[in-house]
């Protein structure tokens, strides 16, 4: 498929990828690209390398609960927060949404 786990480059980009889970009415988490497992507290983009942006994350986040929180997922409905981004023990099952190139465009392809 040469696909990878979405890195959200902004907040335009993650809002365009929420209202289509939302007109779709898919309304759980989704996995992304996000990780600090190579240095703990400092979340990167682990396709790109680049730092998660602070404006991406749900209020309150990242919080590490439990000294075990790894893994970045994409919270679009979060009922306590504002739509975007939450660190999650990475062996959490859930959904996923991976960006597929393609000519002169980009997909979003989330299961």
């Amino acid at each position: 498929m040469n696909a990878d786990l979405v890195a959200f480059e902004d907040r335009k980009e993650q809002k365009l990828i929420y209202h289509y889970l939302v007109d779709n009415e898919m309304d759980t988490t989704y996995w992304t690209a996000g990780t600090d497992l190579a240095e703990q507290d400092s979340f990167v983009w682990f396709s790109n390398g680049q730092p998660v942006a602070s404006d991406l994350w749900c209020n309150n986040e990242p919080n590490n609960a439990k000294n075990e929180e790894h893994c970045v997922e994409y919270k679009p409905l979060h009922p306590e927060a504002k739509m975007g981004l939450n660190d999650r023990v990475c062996t959490f099952k859930t959904g996923y949404i991976c960006r597929a190139p393609q000519p002169k465009t980009v997909s979003f392809i989330v299961w």
